[in-house]
């Protein structure tokens, strides 16, 4: 397992080579779209680094054998499990400990992915909101594409299509909210 200190020093690497990268084009006189597009693929790892770092200090979510959750007593599981988290950055695998009543039941609590704020899915909040942002505009399968093109990554169309479901079954009672 890698420490947050680690994580920080590649992202301090990263962006030594993002400096490197602007010093040459400097020398070279490069127009701004290029400094733009060989820019971006390097800031989103810089951006992936520092989630990284952010989610390796914040441990594995350990809070001993035994918890005490919805009054009831869950054990916490022999050894850590792997949790895909696809950030607008990229992807990033997250390992945690998970509380259930035994050992190959379902995970009851599990204190770092609410310390982390972490949804239901895999994918980030942010990534979630800017895919469907697309996709009201334009057909799933372009609004899949035109993300990917942008971040180099994404999501495919039958998970742009789940978020839109999830994300409409809280309209009725947004709407029912709103003054007259």
């Amino acid at each position: 397992m890698m420490t947050q200190e680690t994580e920080f020093l590649k992202a301090q690497q990263q962006f030594q080579h993002l400096c490197d990268l602007l010093r040459q084009a400097g020398r070279e006189g490069w127009r701004l779209d290029e400094i733009e597009r060989r820019a971006m693929p390097e800031l989103m790892k810089l951006g992936q680094e520092f989630l990284i770092g952010h989610v390796e200090s914040q441990g594995n979510g350990d809070v001993g054998p035994d918890v005490t959750y919805d009054n009831r007593t869950l054990r916490r599981s022999e050894e850590p499990h792997l949790r895909r988290y696809l950030s607008i950055f990229g992807e990033l695998w997250i390992s945690r400990y998970i509380y259930a009543v035994r050992e190959g039941q379902k995970a009851e609590y599990v204190p770092l992915d609410a310390r982390l704020g972490l949804p239901a899915g895999e994918n980030s909040y942010v990534l979630e909101e800017w895919q469907q942002r697309l996709c009201v505009k334009d057909a799933f399968g372009q609004s899949v594409e035109d993300l990917k093109a942008i971040l180099g990554q994404g999501v495919s169309v039958r998970t742009a299509e789940g978020m839109n479901r999830s994300m409409a079954e809280h309209a009725d009672a947004y709407r029912v909210a709103q003054p007259l």
